[in-house]
């Protein structure tokens, strides 16, 4: 799991390992970060592929339940890998308008 960092301007990039090809992952810029919210927990995982976790399920309570995929620590080196991104932001009808477009850019890498 992986928060990002605004004023580092925190970006990921995932990459085939016998092409070096891939996808450079870029938080949007209307993204918040979940540091320190207990319900969001968290903005972006890499996780080993396994075809049997392909959501939450079961939801205890409505907050992302993806920390049990996380045990035991994997390595994802040379492994197929699933990326879940959480695009946070705060909906506040009778503050400021806020865009609730959310999520990343992903830009080519060595296409």
């Amino acid at each position: 799991m992986r928060l990002r960092s605004p004023s580092r301007k925190r970006r990921w990039r995932v990459l085939h390992a016998g092409s070096g090809r891939g996808y450079t992952i870029i938080p949007g810029a209307n993204d918040s970060t979940a540091a320190g919210d207990p319900y969001g927990k968290g903005d972006l995982w890499f996780l080993r592929y396994n075809s049997s976790e392909i959501d939450d399920y079961p939801i205890v309570g409505t907050e992302i339940q993806i920390d049990k995929y996380r045990n035991p620590p994997q390595s994802l080196t040379n492994r197929d890998i699933v990326v879940w991104y959480g695009g946070h932001f705060t909906h506040d009808p009778s503050g400021p308008h806020v865009s609730h477009i959310v999520g990343p850019d992903l830009k080519p890498h060595n296409w």
